[in-house]
């Protein structure tokens, strides 16, 4: 007996109303992570670390500045004599101390008053600078004032403890006499002012360029 053929099945059609919209996604391709992203974490984080730690460093050891109460001498009576310096100077870095005196007395006043260093650290005035200042016939209540700018030699190549400097003065007819010694500390990180201009510096330029910078470094 002969098999009756199966007609073949019919396709499914699908019929939808003529006013049917459709909505059509297209997924990009998963794009891979260029340089950038793969290095942004570490420069974002060093970055950081160096504006953190240089922030710290100029705030307790660069702002800090001294204004210590007028200075009298026992054996001077005429004069007063007022001292601004900063708290710390690195070895190798320069500083100022801002000397002023004024006349307390009722006659005018000539002579010299010296800014005398200590011996340890080596200290080198600057070529414009000058540790003497001179009075001639300053008036009663005149004041002069006088800033002297030094620098630390390199050495030892690190740092810690203390300069000392003292003002002397000599006034004719009246003597000579010293003031009390003063006292600046020295951090042990060397050229600490330096370091930090070349580090804030750069970060504050990169951070104003750094969409250029950026790209030049980790082109796309």
């Amino acid at each position: 007996m002969a098999k009756r053929a199966t007609p073949p099945a019919t396709p499914a059609t699908l019929t939808l109303p003529p006013d049917t919209i459709f909505k059509v996604q297209v997924v990009p391709p998963e794009k891979k992570p260029d340089a950038w992203d793969r290095w942004r974490p570490r420069v974002l984080r060093l970055l950081g670390a160096v504006l953190a730690v240089s922030g710290l460093m100029t705030f307790f050891w660069l702002l800090p500045i001294e204004h210590p109460a007028p200075l009298h001498a026992a054996g001077i009576s005429q004069l007063s004599v007022t001292l601004t310096y900063p708290r710390y100077v690195s070895i190798g870095d320069e500083g100022t101390i801002d000397l002023s005196v004024t006349n307390i007395s009722t006659q005018a006043v000539s002579g010299t008053v010296v800014l005398a260093f200590g011996d340890s650290p080596p200290v080198r005035l600057l070529e414009d600078s000058s540790n003497t200042l001179r009075l001639e016939n300053l008036p009663p209540g005149g004041q002069q004032t006088l800033s002297v700018r030094y620098g630390l030699a390199l050495q030892p190549a690190l740092g810690g403890g203390y300069l000392e400097f003292i003002p002397r003065a000599t006034i004719k007819g009246a003597g000579n006499a010293d003031y009390t010694t003063q006292r600046v500390d020295i951090p042990f990180v060397p050229l600490l002012r330096t370091v930090l201009s070349l580090t804030l510096g750069p970060a504050a330029i990169a951070g104003l360029f750094w969409d250029q910078i950026k790209k030049r470094l980790f082109p796309s």
